[in-house]
């Protein structure tokens, strides 16, 4: 028995660096295109703004992801030496939660990241914080799809939604998701279940950040439904669904041409016209304090 879980052990680690190494592969290759390409990294934007923004105290300006919000968020030394024209939608989404839990979350709080796979931001942050990691490790959005070397952090895998009794109610300070709303299935009893499982972890006063995936078309903008749901049903709820805010944003920023057609177009099989612009819609609410 001894000798099977040691065996066990070994393939979990070698799964955990194969993903490591296919990650760091991944930054050397888009930093060199982004040199390429020409203009200022993502590092060099974000260390020649002095003045940098609150997220929280200008929380509506954060609604969705723009370009100029690079300027103001902490960008992790794996994205730093990308650019605007080369970065994907988690160096984006990565950089605004972590920043946002260095500017608000006290240290040793109480963190649950919802669907975070080998998460990037509990591997930055874990030293400082109490982090959990709800995951059924299905292989969504590019996760792992077996567990893995779970430093620094505890893992529960298991659905959002499905109430898990390891989860203790109303006792993370703050719950975010990174790219993983948009892999919830759509049908109404879900949403209710996973907003209801949300309110029922996060303590008296605790917030939610989600940066969620969505599409804006020529005409509309495709978003999962559990955001709407989010802003009808909690008053304290904020982002912007507005198509023409969006349409007409010239500081919108989308996922550029080179991460779509190296990451995106061998599962979409359409342009990235017809495809629509992806983007991040991010959703804020608070937990009553009572």
């Amino acid at each position: 028995m001894m000798a099977r879980t040691r065996k066990n052990n070994r393939k979990v680690n070698m799964y955990s660096q194969t993903r490591l190494v296919l990650r760091k592969t991944h930054d050397f290759v888009d930093a060199l295109i982004a040199k390429i390409l020409g203009g200022k990294t993502l590092g060099e934007l974000s260390e020649e703004c002095l003045d940098k923004m609150s997220i929280l105290e200008n929380i509506d300006s954060f609604a969705y992801a723009k370009k100029s919000h690079f300027q103001h968020l902490e960008i992790p030394a794996m994205y730093a030496k990308q650019s605007l024209k080369t970065a994907d939608m988690k160096a984006y989404q990565d950089s605004l939660i972590l920043t946002f839990i260095k500017q608000n979350i006290k240290p040793a709080a109480k963190i649950l990241e919802i669907g975070g796979g080998q998460s990037r931001v509990i591997q930055l942050l874990h030293e400082n914080y109490s982090f959990w990691n709800l995951d059924k490790l299905e292989g969504a959005g590019f996760g792992p799809k077996r567990p893995y070397d779970a430093h620094g952090h505890v893992l529960v895998q298991d659905y959002l939604g499905a109430f898990s009794p390891e989860l203790e109610d109303h006792s993370f300070d703050f719950i975010y998701s990174i790219s993983t709303i948009e892999h919830l299935p759509h049908d109404e009893e879900t949403l209710t279940r996973c907003l209801a499982d949300m309110n029922r972890l996060l303590a008296p006063g605790g917030v939610c950040l989600h940066c969620v995936d969505a599409l804006l078309k020529p005409d509309k903008l495709e978003v999962h439904p559990l955001v709407p749901k989010v802003l009808s049903e909690n008053r304290t709820a904020r982002t912007n669904l507005c198509f023409d805010t969006l349409s007409k944003d010239p500081d919108l920023w989308s996922l550029p041409f080179y991460a779509y057609y190296t990451r995106y177009f061998h599962l979409t099989k359409k342009r990235l016209k017809p495809f629509g612009k992806p983007i991040t819609i991010n959703v804020y609410w608070e937990q009553d304090e009572t």
